[in-house]
């Protein structure tokens, strides 16, 4: 009979061990998904030109609208030069938005009290760039640096004397556009054939090691055919579960024999 106690046998139940503890990091890795994540856009139209003193706001920016050689309102406000044509200032509030000022000094508008440059470049988290006759906004990773999804919160503000010139998506906050900074999450897929038992409790729930934020359902019928999930059947997050309520068994709702078949993810 072999010894199991020799240190080659030892070694080998080491290695066993470790391949099995391998295996299930590798499998819990594999079950968390790279999200990756949604790019915030609006625009603000700029097809005619702006007034001295107009003003827009992004976030906690607020850019002023002046002509060459004034003065902005608040000190707090970034200057943006009035120029020839629309298309001008449109550049310029892009190269105010972009932060392109080494120094963030204004070179022709000054402050309140005319002793200083106005500030020139933005704070906020966005990349700006024209499109058509309007300036449109990305979420970015600093001001004018590269796109990046995010989940950008702050008011977007006009007082533009152009009545065309408005916000793509209105005078909202950003929070509601549906950015998504990209992240690491966790999934899974669950799937069940549904019994007349199921249909006659009412319900089914689906559980996962998570709490989901967000679903996607299936039906399949008997034959492989997709079901309507536009029926009597009612799907909720309920804690770590899906909870499907279930409309009844009569087509076009969920009938026992059906395959059901939800992905989840945190």
């Amino acid at each position: 009979m072999a010894d199991l106690t020799r240190p080659e046998v030892s070694r080998l139940r080491q290695g066993v061990s470790a391949s099995y503890e391998f295996a299930d990091d590798l499998a819990a890795r594999l079950n968390v998904a790279q999200e990756a994540g949604t790019v915030v856009v609006f625009e603000i139209e700029f097809a005619d030109q702006a007034t001295t003193t107009d003003t827009i706001g992004v976030g906690d920016d607020t850019y002023e609208f002046v002509t060459a050689a004034g003065a902005v309102a608040a000190d707090a406000n970034i200057a943006v030069e009035i120029g020839a044509a629309a298309s001008d200032t449109r550049d310029n509030l892009i190269a105010a938005v972009n932060a392109v000022d080494a120094n963030n000094l204004h070179a022709n508008i000054t402050n309140v009290a005319t002793t200083a440059p106005a500030l020139a470049n933005g704070t906020e988290n966005y990349v700006a760039d024209e499109n058509g006759t309007a300036v449109r906004f990305k979420s970015a990773d600093r001001p004018g640096g590269s796109v990046v999804a995010a989940a950008p919160a702050g008011l977007l503000t006009e007082a533009l004397t152009p009545a065309a010139s408005v916000w793509s998506v209105g005078d909202v906050n950003v929070n509601t556009l549906g950015g998504r900074a990209q992240a690491s999450l966790r999934s899974s897929t669950g799937q069940v054939t549904v019994t007349a038992a199921m249909i006659t409790a009412g319900f089914y729930e689906l559980a996962f090691p998570f709490t989901p934020t967000r679903f996607v359902a299936q039906v399949d019928d008997g034959s492989g055919s997709l079901r309507s999930t536009d029926s009597a059947d009612v799907y909720a997050i309920a804690g770590d579960s899906v909870l499907v309520t279930l409309g009844g068994g009569v087509d076009p709702a969920i009938q026992a024999g059906d395959t059901l078949t939800v992905h989840a993810s945190e």
